[in-house]
């Protein structure tokens, strides 16, 4: 409840734009791989295989890293939500001139073309909440969009319908 909690007013202060960067210089990979230390159990209890696809090499970056963090837990989060027993995630990050752009890949259930504008909006579930078998009210992807907008980047998903998706996210301006 004090998450649920958490996470309604996190939205609600992002969407009225009150909340602010606090920019400061990180490394990608040490933030992924504490993001991983957190929810790789999660993954190992369904049997789920994590890769990354990052050089420990990775140019730092300056952005505010919890919130960057809050990004890569949630879109991972739901990577292992809806990828079945023994599916596989991957994580990767690539630099392109002065952005850096983040890739959240599953072998899960994947997602209909027509949802895709609708999974970052709040509180918007693809399974009717009878029939719903996995976790969570919707508010994960809207505050990761809420977030990568927040400094000025832009956050999409690529999928295709029983065979996974691909979530990803620029940071424009961030290399150190």
């Amino acid at each position: 409840l004090t998450a649920l909690i958490n996470d309604i007013t996190d939205l609600t202060f992002l969407q009225a734009g009150q909340v602010e960067l606090k920019r400061a210089s990180f490394s990608l990979p040490q933030l992924l791989a504490e993001s991983l230390e957190q929810l790789g159990p999660l993954a190992a209890r369904k049997g789920l295989s994590i890769t990354t696809s990052i050089a420990d090499s990775f140019p730092s970056i300056c952005a505010d890293a919890r919130k960057v963090k809050v990004v890569l837990k949630n879109l991972i989060s739901n990577a292992i939500k809806f990828t079945p027993a023994g599916g596989a995630i991957t994580i990767g990050a690539e630099a392109d001139g002065n952005e850096v752009r983040v890739a959240v890949q599953d072998t899960g259930i994947g997602i209909p073309e027509e949802e895709w504008e609708w999974v970052f909006k709040p509180f918007y579930q693809l399974e009717n909440s009878l029939v719903r078998e996995h976790g969570g009210i919707g508010l994960g992807l809207a505050i990761a969009k809420n977030l990568i907008e927040l400094h000025s980047g832009r956050i999409w998903i690529e999928s295709t319908v029983g065979k996974g998706s691909t979530f990803y996210f620029t940071l424009p301006d961030c290399l150190c």
